[in-house]
């Protein structure tokens, strides 16, 4: 202080020669301003607003400390509160190398130094899916998602009374959970790689429902994420091989310049960025992505099973008994739980009460539990080769 060196004093210390130095301490005025009367919501903008003109908060501890339920599964999501440890999700687990945490289910260069870094991570996400948004447009823009995080939970917001698309969210997160912890390549997700993977592989599964009955469809799109995440990392590599240089004469989406190698798409969040790994990406078929089209169809016609009866004598397939009127019934030979289809060829007409005893047992199991007692041999080698033509 004023050019004496103060260091290792304490203050029972400052006399004689240095009780100015005490004095000085005295006598030291703080200004400060006191509000009043203030609602929570107010005591938050007040926070956000003026104190933010004054520190260097980043955009997403800003979007933190906005006031609300949205605000609130940001932050309980993707990091663990001794207070509500429950909200905490898996994906974002972690642990301690060098003295160092980490992501388990990220790269090390998914870096955490204390700024809410998997928060905005998450935050992307929900910004991304939110219903009236489109993924492919990005969310390059930090000051947009802070208006819509401010607004949506504002006087009027959508989100004030509940964040209604939790579940949604939840369910992404499981997916993406799913994807990332067997992906062959660790080192490769980093946060704009890890996020355009789970997004495209929302995209291949798609929505149904609005509002809050909106989830993934994953009643009619099935995604198989072992396949998924090695296809993607073939893509990677495919995509960024210079001698390969598999995007000469494609061009960055809506634009008229040369693609750039995959590995240089993911500098930004901007519409060009993404629609252009989503151009790369889709240059392969669901299929290839681990995507199969689930069997919604539950039971079979009445017609296909009466012409399935008559072309099996009017006898039980299981018994080889006659069937009474009217109470024949549909059975899948390779049961639904298995991936067997409502298709004609996996059909085989029983009566309803050995249709209900036999729930899901395979086809082989069961008919051994009957042999005894009807004698009927069943070659299900042979009937299984005839059906794999057909799955």
């Amino acid at each position: 202080m004023d050019g004496v060196d103060l260091g290792g004093l304490y203050w029972k210390d400052l006399v004689g020669d240095l009780s100015w130095v005490m004095e000085r301490i005295d006598n030291y005025a703080i200004s400060t301003k006191w509000y009043v009367n203030l609602t929570d919501r107010e005591t938050s903008e007040l926070f956000i607003e003026v104190l933010n003109n004054t520190n260097t908060m980043n955009a997403q501890e800003i979007r933190n400390a906005v006031l609300g339920v949205y605000s609130d599964f940001i932050r309980d999501t993707a990091r663990k509160d001794p207070f509500s440890p429950e909200s905490f999700h898996g994906l974002f687990a972690r642990t301690t190398k060098n003295d160092k945490e980490v992501l388990v289910n990220f790269s090390p260069k998914f870096s955490l130094n204390g700024r809410m870094e998997v928060d905005e991570w998450l935050q992307n996400l929900c910004f991304m899916f939110h219903e009236k948004h489109d993924w492919t447009k990005g969310c390059s823009s930090q000051v947009q998602q802070t208006a819509w995080v401010k607004r949506t939970q504002g006087e009027g917001g959508i989100f004030v009374e509940g964040y209604y698309e939790s579940k949604l969210i939840t369910e992404i997160l499981n997916l993406a959970k799913s994807i990332l912890e067997v992906y062959p390549n660790k080192q490769r997700l980093a946060p704009m790689v890890s996020l355009m993977a789970v997004c495209y592989a929302v995209h291949l599964i798609g929505f149904k429902g609005k509002g809050k009955s909106r989830k993934l469809n994953k009643t009619v799109n099935n995604l198989n994420p072992v396949i998924f995440a090695k296809k993607f990392e073939e893509v990677f590599v495919a995509w960024s091989d210079h001698k390969k240089a598999l995007y000469d004469g494609h061009t960055m989406y809506g634009k008229t310049t040369p693609m750039e190698p995959f590995n240089k798409l993911f500098g930004g969040k901007n519409a060009t960025a993404i629609g252009t790994i989503k151009s790369v990406l889709d240059q392969y078929t669901p299929e290839e992505w681990g995507v199969s089209v689930r069997d919604t169809k539950t039971s079979f016609p009445k017609d296909m099973i009466m012409e399935r009866l008559a072309e099996q004598g009017g006898k039980c397939f299981w018994t080889g008994m006659p069937i009474n009127e009217d109470q024949e019934a549909g059975d899948h030979y390779l049961p639904r739980s298995k991936g067997g289809a409502t298709v004609k060829e996996n059909l085989v007409v029983t009566s309803r009460k050995l249709n209900n005893i036999r729930l899901n047992t395979s086809a082989k199991d069961f008919s051994e539990i009957l042999v005894n007692q009807y004698n009927v041999t069943i070659d299900h080698e042979t009937y299984l080769q005839e059906l794999n033509k057909y799955e």
